[in-house]
């Protein structure tokens, strides 16, 4: 799949081509209905237990501003670039699909961690790549951080 989202709840830009090419200006207006589907996705992401890596160039003008959520909180990765035959873009994309002796992807994914502590503490968020599963207890704060 290439190019921006031109139509439907994630279009970032017109089809015309004559329109202009998005600028910080338009980026700082932020696009809510194309920020709202994207998080929307980012839950059906995190539900269904999938990382949603993007590999893309020219940052302003294919969305990645709506999409962020969608690396930030599935784990994935974002990598931009100015074309795609860099050396910096290749040497990523490898490092993300390398393999151990074993054949598998050295990267795991879906990960859950689960945290006990004794009934005096609560925890309020982590930091890093990760997202809350929304299960509610004691141990849980009413604030959440992170």
């Amino acid at each position: 799949m290439g190019g921006p989202c031109t139509f439907g709840p994630g279009k970032v830009v017109g089809i015309k081509l004559e329109d202009m090419i998005r600028n910080w200006v338009d980026i700082q207006k932020n696009n809510e209905f194309a920020s709202k589907f994207y998080q929307a996705l980012t839950q059906r992401a995190i539900k269904a237990g999938q990382t949603v890596d993007i590999f893309a160039f020219t940052l302003d003008q294919f969305g990645l501003h709506e999409m962020r959520t969608l690396c930030d909180k599935t784990g994935g990765i974002a990598v931009t670039n100015e074309m795609f035959d860099s050396q910096n873009f290749k040497d990523t994309y490898r490092k993300v699909f390398d393999k151990n002796e074993n054949g598998e992807l050295r990267y795991g994914f879906c990960g859950e961690t689960s945290i006990h502590l004794s009934k005096e503490l609560k925890i309020s968020g982590a930091i890093g790549p990760c997202t809350s599963l929304k299960k509610g207890s004691p141990m849980v704060s009413d604030t959440e951080i992170g």
